[in-house]
């Protein structure tokens, strides 16, 4: 884990904590199954972070989905429905850039350098072109920003 990684992590527990904290009295409906998928959804975070291979940055970003998609479900607001389905649309979609643009790179660097690997710290070494490179940055970034507009929805909706 790199200083940025540690430092998001340490701020993903200082919140998840003071989210425990914020809901302790405010969830009465499944309060069980709200702390389950709330203390899942940190789990993915954690694991998104900590992660050095990018197949279980991509595995840990789908186990965080799933449970914020019930949180939004089951515990949002008005149009709570509608919310949990365009989130699930969004970043499904986002996700599936995301793991092309990880497919991609795993096989530009085995075609560089005959190795067939996920870590993140070899994958830092492989030569790519500035516009493919330009490329592969679209796919991780456009995760972001579907995971911003997303968020931006459900706070609309």
């Amino acid at each position: 884990m790199d200083g940025l990684g540690f430092l998001m992590l340490a701020l993903t527990l200082l919140m998840g904590l003071f989210g425990l904290v914020v809901t302790w009295k405010d969830i009465n409906f499944r309060r069980g199954f709200f702390y389950f998928n709330y203390l899942w959804t940190l789990a993915g975070v954690v694991g998104v972070f900590t992660a050095m291979d990018l197949f279980l940055f991509f595995f840990f970003w789908e186990v965080m989905l799933i449970p914020m998609l019930l949180l939004i479900a089951v515990w949002g607001y008005e149009k709570r429905t509608y919310a949990a389905i365009k989130f699930f649309i969004f970043t499904q979609a986002s996700s599936l850039l995301m793991l092309m643009a990880i497919v991609a790179l795993v096989y530009l660097h085995y075609n560089n350098s005959g190795q067939l690997t996920f870590n993140y710290r070899e994958l830092l070494s492989a030569q790519l072109s500035p516009a493919v490179a330009y490329w592969l940055m679209l796919g991780f970034f456009r995760l972001c920003g579907e995971a911003a507009s997303s968020a931006a929805a459900y706070l609309a909706a």
